[in-house]
């Protein structure tokens, strides 16, 4: 289908990376500001990555701003038959966040 308002190739694919990349380790570091902003997000967001770089205050603050109220039971539990990976529902239930 075609874009009724096509984007700039090059922010396209900074919204691609940004979106495909944060379970890629230090790739990231690598690529456009906003592709290591929501890899860094993304790693403080789901297993709490980095958690004590921000006060209490500030988390309180992000979270008042963006709730996230039931997210970590709201995860479903993932199985794929004859693919061992790390259980997304574990990463997150283990994070330091309270919900």
């Amino acid at each position: 289908m075609p874009a009724v308002n096509p984007a700039p190739e090059d922010l396209v694919t900074t919204v691609w990376d940004a979106i495909a990349l944060p379970p890629t380790a230090h790739f990231p570091n690598d690529k456009q500001p906003e592709v290591r902003l929501v890899s860094w997000g993304v790693g403080y967001d789901i297993p709490g990555r980095n958690f004590d770089e921000l006060t209490t205050e500030q988390r309180e603050a992000v979270i008042a701003a963006h709730p996230r109220p039931g997210f970590k039971e709201g995860v479903p539990e993932e199985s794929t038959p004859g693919y061992a990976r790390p259980n997304f529902r574990e990463i997150v239930g283990s994070s330091r966040f309270a919900t």
